[in-house]
């Protein structure tokens, strides 16, 4: 019944993907154009947020809108007929994802459910530059007339395979076609942890990845102009049975200058890192042996060395004057202009409730990561988990061979070795001293040096779990005396409260007493590539990183900021990576066990002893 009263308007507009990034920009715009009435929209019917976001907008702009499932079609049956206008941006953006049948399948249905729809109709289509990222002469940018070839991705591929089939049903049922290639649109609301969030983040904190001048250059558009250009396109007079394309091209920017005009936004300078032109013809020539791994690793992996190749080559860069001589009176945002749309918004980012620093105390803080609720401190540049306490991982007894198996069968003889030589350089004499290890574990620290330190009067350990030492909290433990040395071996990083735990340290610590405590270090190479790759999608590495037994993701300044704030002068701060048969994987195929491990032994020793190793070492001593 509510489909056959929607037929008998006058003119009738049916959107799909309304209720999406560009959906609701083109929605308030048509509505500016077309009575509420007039307009209907298709929405999914899985409550999402964003898909909650977007029908409150639908029903403070008094739209009325049906529930459906494009892939299986479910409440299609119920939706009007024979609309005068569709604009089809419904789609899954997502281009590590398995499953990208609602572009292509999804359409189908959408055609079959909409029918009749012939001469009167105009049908405008949301598609995508990826269709094109694989073209003859790659080397020169695309436009609506290049010879393409079979798309590097299945996001791409499926959304060329749906042109196809529009152009197709426009010539055999003479509707009109207008189809939009959408290109990387930017704007307020982007995808949280996508390329324009990662950016930011990058930029807020001066790194390197987003200085370097990568030559790739991809094409862009504001999503206002994006949304404006779909609503023109919805009003033009196209014959029947006549398809027409167009590439949605305002200017194309490489990543360095899109970081050039975000550090600009954000007041910052902005220090370019050149490198060699033989660096970059190298990962350019080494991009075909990627595309060839897209059938022998899992989508997660390839997406991401897809989406790296873009930085390097112009699969993405495509130009066109077609949108400018159809629309000559429009006129287009510019990067330099719009980025500080990008820039999160002091009263979207700060509350009441906001989580206070726990190394500086400041509430200048920012969410980084919603699902594994990862702060970051804009006053000390500290990352750190802010979970409540039932969330945090427990303890249990096999903790050691359930959590890092590899980790403890493998104890570091060498770190140990490092450690002595600070206890002795630092100490006037280990003779008759004393020595605790927090966080102790099986005790492999100290059962490897109490022979070489018989002489010590004290020689013990604590640890909430099992060990031949004291089992306890530190934080409550009733010691009976104090020691002269204190150590601590990637300990800190699980404690939600370092200050206080530090700050127990001191208390425990004779006059002049040492501390040696180790922890990761975030801004290793391991740590920014892990950022850098979520940035595209694929959060394997990233999670695994900051999975929610660290509470706490030092850097060096952090740490030391640490210690220099509670009563410690810090004597020597050094970066190390671990050994490699430490290292607890997750488990795969065989093939990709052995990619991840040639990965992580290129990394480590790439970054021995250098400022991006993965752990770090911090010597002090108590005022």
């Amino acid at each position: 019944m509510e489909g056959l009263l929607y037929n008998l308007l006058l003119r009738m507009l049916m959107i799909t993907g309304a209720t999406g990034f560009i959906g609701r920009r083109l929605i308030k715009r048509l509505v500016q154009k077309y009575p509420p009435g007039e307009i209907v929209c298709l929405v999914y019917d899985q409550d999402s947020e964003q898909e909650k976001i977007g029908r409150l907008l639908l029903d403070e702009l008094g739209i009325r809108y049906f529930f459906v499932d494009l892939v299986s079609g479910r409440g299609l049956e119920a939706i009007p007929k024979s609309p005068d206008i569709v604009l089809h941006l419904a789609s899954n953006t997502d281009t590590g994802s398995a499953d990208h049948t609602v572009n292509d399948v999804g359409t189908k249905h959408l055609l079959e459910a909409i029918q009749p729809f012939g001469e009167n109709g105009h049908f405008v289509f949301a598609s995508t530059i990826s269709v094109s990222d694989h073209r003859k002469n790659p080397d020169l940018p695309g436009d609506e007339n290049s010879e393409l070839l079979r798309p590097y991705s299945e996001y791409g591929r499926a959304k060329l395979k749906t042109e196809e089939l529009l152009k197709q049903q426009c010539h055999e049922n003479k509707f009109s076609l207008s189809i939009l290639r959408i290109s990387l649109t930017y704007g307020s609301g982007t995808r949280e942890n996508g390329l324009f969030d990662a950016l930011v983040r990058l930029a807020g904190r001066g790194s390197l990845l987003s200085r370097m001048d990568y030559p790739g250059r991809i094409t862009m558009m504001h999503v206002e102009d994006v949304a404006d250009v779909l609503t023109r396109l919805a009003e033009r007079n196209v014959p029947a049975g006549i398809s027409e394309t167009f590439l949605a091209y305002a200017e194309a920017l490489s990543i360095h200058e899109m970081s050039a005009a975000i550090y600009a936004a954000l007041g910052l300078p902005f220090r370019p890192i050149k490198l060699p032109r033989w660096f970059w013809s190298i990962t350019q020539w080494a991009s075909p042996l990627i595309y060839a791994l897209e059938s022998y690793v899992h989508r997660r992996i390839y997406n991401p060395l897809w989406q790296l190749t873009l930085l390097v080559n112009n699969g993405y860069h495509v130009v066109s004057s077609r949108l400018r001589e159809t629309f000559p009176d429009k006129t287009y945002r510019r990067f330099a202009e719009g980025a500080r749309d990008l820039l999160p918004s002091p009263d979207l980012t700060k509350s009441s409730n906001q989580p206070m620093c726990p190394i500086c105390e400041s509430k200048d803080t920012h969410l980084q990561d919603q699902k594994l609720d990862v702060y970051l401190c804009h006053s000390c540049l500290h990352p750190f988990t802010h979970l409540p306490a039932e969330q945090q991982e427990k303890y249990s007894e096999n903790y050691f061979q359930e959590m890092h198996k590899n980790w403890f069968a493998n104890p570091d003889t060498g770190l140990f070795e490092r450690i002595l030589l600070k206890m002795r350089k630092y100490t006037k004499t280990l003779s008759g001293n004393s020595w605790l290890d927090v966080g102790c574990g099986n005790g492999d620290l100290l059962k490897y040096l109490s022979p070489k330190l018989s002489d010590m009067s004290i020689i013990t350990g604590i640890d909430l779990a099992p060990n031949p030492y004291l089992q306890g909290d530190f934080h409550t433990y009733l010691f009976t005396q104090n020691f002269g040395i204190i150590t601590s071996l990637m300990s800190i990083e699980h404690i939600e409260n370092p200050k206080a735990f530090i700050q127990k340290v001191h208390r425990q610590l004779l006059d002049d007493g040492l501390v040696i405590f180790t922890t990761i270090n975030s801004d290793s190479l391991i740590y920014k590539l892990a950022r850098l790759v979520k940035s595209f999608g694929y959060r394997g590495v990233y999670e695994r990183l900051y999975h929610h037994h660290h509470l706490q993701h030092f850097n060096n300044d952090s740490l030391k900021k640490l210690f220099e704030n509670n009563g410690f002068d810090v004597l020597e701060q050094i970066n190390y990576n671990f050994h490699q048969k430490a290292l607890d994987l997750p488990k795969t195929n065989w093939l990709m066990q052995k990619m991840m491990e040639w990965g992580v032994m290129i990394i480590l020793c790439l970054t021995t002893h250098s400022r991006y190793a993965h752990n770090q070492m911090i010597v002090a001593r108590k005022k």
